[in-house]
C-alpha cells in the first residue's frame, strides 16, 4: 500500500498491489481514490494510469461529494434508522406479497438489513434481503427493487431473460432503474 501525490493531480491516491490481472480505480464514499494494480506493475506505471484517467476521477469524486451532501445519502440518525426500519417492516411484506401474487414467484423468506451499497438481494435459496435505506425512496422505486429481486427467483442473473421478465410485469422498469441510479 502506498499513498501517492503527483504533480498535475489535485488529489492524493492510494495504490494497492494485489493478486489481480488488471488495474482499476475506485472512489470511496469519502472521495478517497484507490488504485489497485497487479504485483508486477510498477508504482510509476500506476501514476501514469492515474494521470491518464484524471478527468474521469475528478468527475467521479465530484459526484461522490455532491451525493454526500444529499439527504438521501447522509448517514441516518438513530431515530431515522428506527423509523426506516418500521416503515420497511410495514411496507415490504405487502409489496412482496403483491408482486409474488402477480408473478407467481414466492421467496422462501425475507430480511431487512442495514446494507449501504445495495438495496436488495436474492440468495441462491430464494430468500430476499432489503436495506431499510430503500425506504427513503419513492414508492415506485421501492416496487422496482422488490420486483427486481423477485425476478431473481426465476433468473438468478441479469440475462436477457431476466430483463424480459421485468419488462413483462413492469414495462417502465428502465426508467425506474435510471431514476434510482440518478438519486
Amino acid at each position: 500500500m502506498s499513498l501517492r501525490k503527483q504533480d498535475g493531480i489535485p488529489f492524493p491516491y492510494e495504490v494497492i498491489k494485489s493478486e489481480r490481472k488488471t488495474m482499476a480505480i475506485s472512489i470511496r464514499e469519502n472521495a478517497d481514490v484507490i488504485v489497485r494494480i497487479p504485483h508486477r506493475v510498477s508504482y510509476g506505471y500506476a501514476d501514469t494510469f492515474v494521470l491518464k484517467n484524471k478527468e474521469w476521477i475528478i468527475q467521479k469524486r465530484n459526484e461522490v461529494i455532491i451525493k454526500a451532501k444529499d439527504p438521501l445519502h447522509k448517514t441516518p440518525s438513530k431515530d431515522e434508522i428506527l423509523q426506516l426500519q418500521e416503515k420497511a417492516a410495514d411496507i415490504l411484506p405487502k409489496r412482496i406479497a403483491y408482486w409474488s401474487a402477480i408473478t407467481g414467484l414466492c421467496p422462501t423468506g425475507f430480511r431487512i438489513t442495514a446494507a449501504k451499497k445495495r438495496f436488495g438481494s436474492c440468495s441462491a435459496k430464494n430468500s430476499l434481503c432489503f436495506s431499510y435505506l430503500l425506504m427513503r425512496y419513492p414508492d415506485d422505486l421501492i416496487d422496482y427493487v422488490v420486483l427486481h429481486e423477485i425476478a431473481h427467483i426465476k433468473h438468478h442473473n441479469h440475462s436477457a431473460f431476466f430483463y424480459a421478465f421485468l419488462n413483462r410485469y413492469m414495462p417502465d422498469y428502465r426508467q425506474r432503474q435510471e431514476q434510482l441510479k440518478k438519486m
